[in-house]
């Protein structure tokens, strides 16, 4: 059983392990492909998923703080529809790794803007498991 800044630890560090997996296909692909105008649309994507996950983040961390009670299976960092979402993710993430043929370009730009944006959220955890 883990606190509240425990869900909020774990859910830094979930995302932060696939933050930086991400991170790192994404930067391999851009070091091997580096044509400006695809740092360019890294820069682009990742400022979306900047947005997005600011709003995730927002709204987990509202979930956590607001669970009755003291203690929690360590589980409970994320909803059910949390859990299904990061399946159906990791799911296309390794299907589109499979298909042969996708483009340097993509990984290059989807994964660096896609891990840029999870390092963002999972900072975000960090922060909100020691602050009010």
């Amino acid at each position: 059983m883990v606190s509240k800044r425990g869900l909020l630890i774990l859910s830094g560090l979930l995302w932060s392990i696939a933050g930086f997996n991400v991170l790192r296909k994404g930067i391999s692909a851009l070091v091997s492909d580096h044509r400006w105008w695809i740092m360019l649309l890294a820069i682009l994507i990742a400022a979306g998923f900047l947005m997005m996950f600011r709003g995730v983040v927002r709204k987990y961390t509202l979930r956590i703080r607001t669970l009755e009670g003291e203690r929690f299976p360590f589980y409970r960092f994320m909803s059910i529809k949390g859990y299904l979402l990061i399946g159906f993710m990791m799911t296309l993430g390794i299907t589109m790794g499979l298909i042969p043929g996708m483009p340097t370009a993509f990984f290059a730009s989807f994964y660096t803007g896609l891990g840029t944006g999870l390092s963002y959220g999972a900072i975000r955890f960090f922060i909100n498991a020691y602050t009010s």
